[in-house]
Formats: C-alpha cells, structure tokens, sequence
C-alpha cells in the first residue's frame, strides 16, 4: 500500500458524497446562535442555499452530510 493509497480512497468518498443529502450549519454573526437547515438532496444544492443564507440572514455557514442513523 503507498501513501498516495489512502488519499485516494479519501478523494473517492469525498467525491461519493457529494450527491447524499447535506445540511447547512449556521451561525449568526451578531449572536453566535447556530440554527441548521435543510436537509438539501445533494451538496450541489446545499450550496446555492449556503451563499443565499450568507447574503440575505447575515449568518456564516458550513455544509455537512446528512448520514442516516445506522
């Protein structure tokens, strides 16, 4: 096994996950509340929500997966 092994594998999971449903994780700026929204279908859609969430709410936002309960 190389080292370059296990970055790929990495990537690969990455890239897998970028169509499983994500969430938003938002903090207010003023207050530091953190609210979460979504779920959104993919990471692709999440993102949209995230610049429109930071330009409209003033809040910062992060994305996450959304992993079902095993």
């Amino acid at each position: 096994m190389t080292p370059g092994w296990l970055f790929d594998q990495l990537a690969r999971i990455e890239v897998e996950l970028l169509d499983e449903p994500h969430i938003l994780v938002c903090t207010d700026v003023t207050t530091g509340a953190t609210t979460y929204l979504g779920p959104f279908g993919s990471a692709y859609l999440a993102m949209a929500g995230l610049e429109e969430c930071e330009q409209n709410l003033g809040v910062c936002c992060s994305m996450a997966p959304l992993f079902p309960a095993s």
